[in-house]
């Protein structure tokens, strides 16, 4: 295995990967890591009628790049790997599997959901498409429950 590509949208599900990765990369000598976020402007029309400028989107894409190359992927760095990361506007589940073909990436890893949990809801998660439509293996980590006490 010489590349990964993980998701990262800021959320803990994201977070997560971000640590399986850096764990997983222990064992692997001379690996690569892309780290990518995607966002998606489709109902900017209705966000524009919102009052929200091209201004706030480029603010966004900006904290994304922010978060990619700082805390979010610190444990990637910290592990001593190669990162590369990657903004772009798309749905994340074609920006992911469009940069798996175009790098040559052997895995994808990602959390079960992230920040668009609402959209997952309605329309199908990331990961859920990714498992079906990525050119190359996909680890999910599923969500993390807090400890629950159950009444026997």
């Amino acid at each position: 295995m010489r590349r990964i590509l993980v998701g990262v949208d800021g959320s803990a599900e994201s977070l997560r990967a971000v640590a399986w990765v850096a764990e997983l990369a222990k064992d692997l000598h001379g690996l690569e890591v892309v780290a990518a976020a995607a966002y998606n402007l489709e109902p900017s029309a209705a966000y524009g009628a919102m009052g929200l400028s091209d201004d706030f989107w480029q603010r966004w894409r900006d904290e994304l790049q922010r978060g990619l190359d700082g805390a979010w992927t610190a444990p990637l760095r910290t592990a001593g790997l190669t990162v590369t990361t990657h903004v772009e506007e798309g749905q994340p589940e074609d920006v992911l599997s469009r940069l798996a073909r175009e790098r040559s990436i052997d895995l994808i890893v990602v959390g079960s959901r992230g920040r668009g949990y609402l959209r997952g809801m309605f329309l199908g998660s990331v990961s859920h498409a990714l498992a079906l439509h990525a050119p190359c293996p996909v680890v999910i980590l599923p969500h993390e429950h807090e400890h629950e006490e159950h009444a026997a």
